[in-house]
């Protein structure tokens, strides 16, 4: 009888080895460490979607810069969506892309981004919303 493995990811095997720093930077300890890898890639998902482009070092187009996004008045969701898209391709190859969903409310100057995706070691979607005013 044949057996499926699940592939699971190389960094994952050892616990005490720290793969990436945890977002949002709080706690007792300043810098929070993502020992697996599907944490690691929420973290950095977060952090291309809160970044703006030209604020990281040597790296001018890296982000999506949703804060930008939200007070300017022609911006509608399809652009908005294909912006992330393009960058979670770019910047986060591993990920696929399940769905976006955007909750815009520009007299309220609100942005709610259901994000929803996958990558090669964890088949089962993961979510990740984000609320920026």
């Amino acid at each position: 009888m044949a057996r499926f493995l699940t592939p699971i990811a190389i960094d994952d095997l050892n616990p005490k080895q720290g793969i990436g720093l945890d977002l949002p930077f709080e706690g007792k300890r300043l810098f929070d460490v993502n020992y697996l890898t599907k944490d690691q890639v929420r973290a950095n998902l977060i952090n291309l979607f809160l970044t703006s482009p030209g604020e990281r070092l040597q790296n001018p187009f890296f982000g999506v810069g949703l804060n930008r996004l939200l007070f300017e008045n022609t911006t509608s969701t399809g652009e908005i969506k294909s912006l992330i898209e393009k960058q979670v391709k770019l910047y986060v190859p591993g990920v696929i892309i399940e769905n976006v969903d955007l909750d815009l409310r520009s007299d309220e100057n609100q942005l709610t981004i259901t994000f929803t995706y996958s990558f090669k070691y964890e088949k089962a979607p993961q979510q990740l919303e984000i609320t920026l005013q």
